[in-house]
């Protein structure tokens, strides 16, 4: 069973880890499939609203994508998706955030989905990414 943790250690810890010049709207909206993206031209994080840990997740996914550089890389999908949840994953476990079973499952669920897309427009799959997605295909 995970760990309650307060509305003001979340705010702390997105505050602490937001990219510099960037800001960040929140989104009531929080499940749907495009809950958390990060826009380069307005420099603008959409996120979920930030009261749990998924929410957290979400926001630290979409941080890992501009600290990664990945909007001047020229990456494969599933390569940018990949690193971008690793790196939410790190700060979680830097921070003493609990990881739970169901955060990783959701995780490689989205991967598998943009892997699956890759493989339609003919992009190789990188294997290490497959195997951690945990990817049949």
């Amino acid at each position: 069973m995970s760990r309650e943790i307060s509305q003001d250690r979340i705010r702390d810890i997105a505050k602490r880890h937001r990219p510099k010049g960037w800001r960040v709207q929140e989104s009531r909206k929080r499940w749907a499939s495009s809950s958390g993206s990060a826009h380069w031209e307005h420099r603008t994080l959409y996120v979920p609203t930030l009261c749990d840990l998924d929410g957290l997740f979400i926001y630290m996914h979409e941080v890992g994508h501009v600290k990664q550089n990945h909007f001047n890389l020229r990456l494969p999908a599933h390569r940018e998706e990949y690193e971008a949840e690793r790196y939410a994953l790190h700060i979680f476990r830097n921070e003493g955030l609990p990881v739970t079973r169901d955060m990783l499952d959701t995780a490689r669920s989205r991967l598998r989905g943009v892997i699956d897309r890759d493989i339609r427009h003919k992009v190789p799959i990188q294997r290490h990414i497959a195997r951690w997605a945990k990817h049949g295909g």
